[in-house]
């Protein structure tokens, strides 16, 4: 089941289609994210440019 909440609603999507396409762009995002490591060096980055 994949769970979508908006501003003023939320969804549940149960469909094998629709949960094909989520796991699909999930796996995605988890092949290319950066590792922790890599997300806390960027984070530390950003927030020198902001201090």
């Amino acid at each position: 089941m994949v769970y979508l909440e908006h501003m003023t609603s939320a969804m549940y999507l149960d469909r094998l289609e629709d949960l094909d396409r989520y796991r699909a762009a999930l796996d995605e995002l988890s092949a290319v994210a950066a590792t922790p490591a890599e997300s806390r060096v960027l984070l530390e980055d950003a927030l020198r440019r902001y201090e």
